[in-house]
């Protein structure tokens, strides 16, 4: 425990140290920051925010490079480069020597917990469908329009390369069919809509490369099929329709499995592109970073 302690004083005497020169000589503080964690290691750093759970920093090795992150509890004190000193956690709750640290298992779930809505992102995008519908001999229909998929998720960070949340896409589809029976003399017409609704919990897994974040995503989703069909059947002999009306819904589990990459625009947006298994095959759109 004096060992921790020692290395605390070191830490926060040089930040000291380098204020009283400053005010003497004219030199400017030093061109970064000090984090003294719980358990005396010390961290050199640009800290770029700090907010209910999350310390952002900076290497001041590449200080243009990915933004790393702290959990806030394991962060005794912050020395910044302008000399002002923030205590973070109370003495008595720093990590004793000897002390057991949280398995991997308790760190995830205090990750999870601790991960506020300030750090997540909000994914919109619309994507092609194909061969996903659930209208039975869909190949004998004439497709006269469909609608572009639109997906909307939310995903959160538990740590720098992975994300998780929840995603939602909308899918719609109208197809038609005519046929004419020449030994009873029937007109058939039918039109049939199909919309398709997918949810899905998902997790992302990505790594930066410049301007370029490639990421792999998996989950488990359930996609519901809901269709309508409307026809009339004429009596071509004597003009006479009945209309005929139905419908049936069906819902399937899925496991989505797409890869694809996000691309910087500015440190709040970005978009992107990806491919795979799912409600779509190809997918485009953009990232709406929050509180970032």
């Amino acid at each position: 425990m004096q060992k921790i302690y020692f290395w605390i004083f070191l830490a926060l005497l040089a930040g000291k140290a380098q204020t009283s020169y400053a005010q003497d000589t004219g030199v400017p503080a030093a061109a970064f920051d000090v984090m003294v964690m719980n358990n005396g290691d010390i961290i050199y750093g640009k800290v770029v925010e700090v907010n209910m759970h999350l310390i952002r920093y900076k290497r001041t090795d590449i200080p243009d490079g990915p933004i790393y992150e702290l959990f806030k509890s394991e962060v005794y004190a912050i020395s910044y480069r302008n000399q002002l000193t923030e205590y973070l956690i109370p003495q008595e709750n720093m990590f004793r020597e000897g002390q057991a640290k949280p398995s991997v298992r308790d760190s995830l779930a205090l990750g999870l917990w601790r991960s506020s809505a300030q750090a997540g992102e909000v994914r919109i995008g619309v994507g092609i469908v194909r061969n996903y519908s659930r209208v039975k001999e869909v190949d004998e229909y004439q497709s006269e329009f469909s609608f572009p998929s639109i997906h909307i998720s939310y995903l959160f960070p538990v740590n720098s390369s992975i994300d998780v949340g929840l995603a939602m896409g909308y899918a719609g589809f109208k197809y038609s069919d005519k046929s004419f029976s020449e030994y009873d003399q029937l007109q058939t017409d039918r039109t049939i809509r199909e919309t398709l609704f997918s949810v899905a919990l998902i997790g992302k897994y990505g790594f930066d490369v410049k301007l370029f974040r490639p990421y792999v995503l998996a989950g488990i989703s359930f996609t519901n099929s809901n269709v309508r069909t409307e026809g009339t059947v004429t009596f071509t002999d004597d003009e006479r329709s009945i209309l005929v009306q139905g419908g049936a819904r069906s819902g399937s589990f899925g496991i989505p499995l797409r890869g694809g990459v996000d691309i910087r625009i500015v440190e709040s947006f970005n978009a992107f592109i990806e491919a795979g298994t799912g409600l779509t095959m190809l997918q485009v759109g953009g990232v709406f970073k929050i509180g970032r």
